[in-house]
């Protein structure tokens, strides 16, 4: 299942979650919001979760959206890990 997170080069939060999915060895595609052959994909996925929060995470066709639901990056991972099944 591919796993697209959308993210801020600057961004703490999405390091940390680059990170720990590293960890776990999840394979994630890293989407650079700021790149500018991303900005219509991302201005797409914003208006279906109706955020621009990050990091915005896509799996399959399905969204993570945070202070929605993921409160936290570590709560973030986990639901990731959890929807892979395969851990």
């Amino acid at each position: 299942m591919e796993i697209k997170i959308y993210t801020m080069e600057h961004c703490p939060y999405c390091r940390q979650l680059k990170r720990m999915l590293d960890i776990l060895k999840i394979d994630y595609i890293d989407v650079n919001i700021d790149a500018d052959d991303v900005k219509k994909e991302y201005a797409d996925a914003k208006k279906v979760v109706n955020s621009d929060l990050i990091p915005l995470i896509k799996i399959g066709d399905n969204y993570l959206v945070p202070e929605k639901d993921f409160k936290s990056v570590p709560e973030c991972a986990n639901i990731i890990f959890k929807k892979l099944g395969n851990r």
